[in-house]
């Protein structure tokens, strides 16, 4: 069978459209390039999805009873022809480079297609999940939780370290914008009041913002990173993520149109393919030789169009003698202020840009006359300011990047993204403060928190005392205490973990309403020694990661001596900031009304998970799978035995072996089961069992994984 299909000149000759066309001889995918057309082999009842960012390989659907069946071609082939890849699927996302799928099943998870080879390699990433999203630029997937374990969630691309970077949210869909800066979700839930709404997130941090009410299940980002293709109800329509207005489309809800370009959708409308503008409100059929088109699909590569809207407000000139940077925060030394960009781009006085196809790194300093733009004007920038992974622009001193000493800062932009600083009227609302040139606020407040060290310590108040002879001001207090002591969350908030260069550990937490707490000196030594080797595993608490949320109370790191405190008695530098009124203030206030608790707190999950009589429970993160003997090798967390729970406030290593007849489960669902080659380092494991002893691996009877906290 072939099908004629002719498209006029409204489509650009570098367009490629797969169209699924019905006539009387019955149903074909066509792929339409230019003048060009390919008839692919084997497609009857094949609704085209989308095509790989190089155009290789175009996946389809087909429905079955039990669900839909993933199809993939190459496009290259001689005789392209559809060929089954995974049953009951959903879903699929393209890596960017064209040659790895990610599709969620029904039963298996999510799973991942590898076309670098002969034939597709389907594996496993991850034990559930739906609707997987592909960062543009590759090494971060979003997906959704499941109906019991409701949230937004992003994993890198083996599946290790998932977290979750959504609260208060029930979502259907989550896409990352173009620029893969944000991600927008649909969903209820806490934050929505209830209503279906459109939500844009940050992750890995507090940011949020809620726009349009919509009735819909999915929707689309166009490539120019502001605007969202999706539905309300049968209205198609384009929603403006900036200005937050909403334009219907005439064009049919199903099946779904796919964006040719910013101002152009593709789509079916009473059985013909149509090129709607619909900015202008402009509408082409398009000719598809007497056949019914029941879908489209786009080849939109990996093109973006036009400047993305911009999180940093007016860009400045540097002046002479300085240079413009703008990149990524690798490395943070709050306590040097000194931190290291991934230089993406160089600008320069005379108006010239430099972009690189690779970064450069390059160390920055933030010296006592260093700005920041903020909402309310320039304010003085503090390394508690920064955040790892997180996009900066500096104006330094200097001539270019890559050059061995640190660059002074003279003034830093920090993402705004859709908010502002906080409150300015209203109730807990705080005003822009008086600060000193060094940053410091001589305001009296207190924050209500939980001492950040547990067990023996001492301190007085040091604010301001002079360091260094004289040349800055001490602008935290010392908490006295010996190495491995546990420090705790002093209040809820999203943390932060940075690792300097000179192995100077640091974290910080931040607050919803706007408070920053900075902790310094953390662990960097194996215990028992000053070797500076201890890594993560000695320094912050099992599973940790920069963006997740943390609660009062809870076990975060180990006290130690890193950085320039190598040379004095381990101790914890504490600093606070207030990030809505500006500057650094005198924490005693709040450390001597500071609520002091014997234990960290613990949360548990699962609390209807109870050992039974003479076994224990192991909470714990998972480090590694030892495959030959069927072994989970995890970091402990907390222990159950009884009624009592135990936090482990040191590192301990734990082993867990499912017998033959365990059956592994999801922790917030158990019908759904896990395979053990499914478990991933970075995931929470459950084992309860008979206790074992001298380290050996405990025989588990009951076994459930999560991917992350529920919190």
């Amino acid at each position: 069978m072939t099908v004629w299909l002719a498209l006029v000149a409204a489509l650009s000759r570098d367009e490629t459209l797969a169209l699924q066309v019905e006539t009387s001889a019955g149903e074909s995918i066509v792929v339409q390039s230019g003048e060009s057309s390919t008839e692919i082999l084997g497609s009857s009842r094949l609704r085209p999805v989308s095509f790989s960012s190089d155009g290789r390989w175009l996946a389809a659907m087909r429905q079955r009873p039990q669900g839909e069946d993933l199809y993939l071609t190459d496009l290259a082939a001689a005789a392209p022809a559809a060929v089954k890849v995974v049953e009951r699927a959903s879903e699929p996302s393209w890596a960017p480079g064209g040659r790895r799928l990610t599709v969620s099943t029904a039963g298996n998870g999510i799973v991942t297609v590898d076309l670098s080879g002969s034939d597709p390699k389907v594996s496993d990433l991850l034990p559930l999940g739906s609707r997987p999203d592909w960062s543009p630029a590759g090494g971060r997937i979003a997906f959704l939780g499941s109906s019991k374990d409701k949230g937004v969630f992003v994993v890198n691309e083996s599946g290790e370290s998932p977290r979750r970077v959504s609260i208060g949210l029930d979502p259907v869909w989550v896409g990352w914008s173009p620029d893969g800066r944000i991600l927008a979700t649909l969903a209820t839930g806490k934050q929505t009041q209830g209503q279906p709404k459109l939500v844009l997130l940050v992750p890995g941090s507090t940011k949020t913002r809620i726009l349009k009410k919509l009735d819909g299940k999915w929707a689309s980002w166009a490539p120019d990173a502001k605007h969202l293709l999706s539905q309300d109800g049968k209205t198609i329509g384009v929603l403006d993520t900036i200005a937050g207005t909403w334009r219907a489309v005439e064009v049919d809800a199903e099946p779904r149109p796919q964006w040719v370009d910013s101002s152009t959708l593709a789509g079916v409308r009473d059985g013909r393919a149509v090129l709607v503008n619909w900015k202008k409100g402009t509408t082409n059929p398009q000719e598809s030789g007497g056949g019914k088109v029941k879908s489209v699909a786009v080849l939109r590569g990996i093109r973006l169009e036009g400047s993305f809207s911009s999180p940093f407000g007016d860009v400045p000139s540097p002046k002479a003698g300085e240079v413009r940077l703008q990149g990524t925060l690798a490395q943070i030394d709050p306590m040097d202020g000194t931190a290291t960009i991934r230089v993406m781009s160089v600008g320069t006085p005379d108006g010239m840009e430099l972009n690189f196809a690779k970064p450069i790194d390059q160390e920055i300093l933030v010296t006592p006359s260093s700005q920041r733009q903020s909402a309310r004007g320039a304010r003085p920038l503090s390394p508690a300011n920064l955040a790892n992974e997180s996009e900066i622009i500096v104006v330094v001193k200097g001539t270019g990047a890559g050059v061995p000493e640190p660059l002074a800062v003279r003034l830093a932009l920090l993402p705004t993204y859709f908010e502002t600083e906080g409150p300015s009227s209203g109730a807990g609302a705080r005003g822009p403060r008086t600060l000193d040139p060094d940053g410091v606020s001589m305001d009296r407040v207190v924050v209500p928190m939980i001492f950040p060290v547990l067990g023996k310590n001492s301190w007085s108040d040091t604010f301001l005392a002079n360091r260094d002879g004289g040349r800055r001001r001490h602008h935290g207090q010392d908490i006295m205490a010996p190495k491995m002591t546990p420090l705790v969350a002093c209040f809820d908030g999203v943390v932060q973990l940075s690792r300097s260069r000179t192995g100077h550990m640091t974290l910080s937490i931040s607050s919803d309403d706007g408070w920053t707490a900075v902790y310094m000196h953390i662990n960097n030594d194996t215990p028992g020694t000053d070797d500076g080797q201890g890594g993560d595993r000695y320094a912050f608490a099992p599973g940790l990661q920069s963006g997740d949320r943390v609660v009062a109370g809870q076990l975060v790191a180990f006290c130690g001596d890193s950085g320039n405190a190598e040379n004095t008695a381990p101790h914890l530098h504490f600093e606070l900031h207030d990030s809505v009124g500006g500057g650094v203030l005198n924490a005693a206030f709040s450390l001597q009304e500071a609520e002091r608790i014997d234990h960290p707190v613990y949360v548990d999950p699962v609390p209807e998970a109870t050992p039974e009589a003479g076994h224990i429970r192991w909470d714990a993160v998972v480090s590694g799978i030892d495959t030959e003997r069927g072994v989970i090798v995890a970091e402990l967390v907390a222990s159950l035995s009884g009624k009592s729970w135990r936090v482990n406030t040191a590192p301990k290593k734990v082993y867990v072996k499912p017998s033959d007849v365990t059956r592994l489960t999801y922790r917030h669902d158990s019908t759904v089961s896990v395979k053990i080659d499914q478990i991933r380092p970075g995931m929470l494991v459950t084992a309860m069992g008979p206790e074992p002893a001298g380290g050996s691996a405990m025989d588990a009877s009951r076994v459930s994984v999560a991917l992350s906290p529920s919190r």
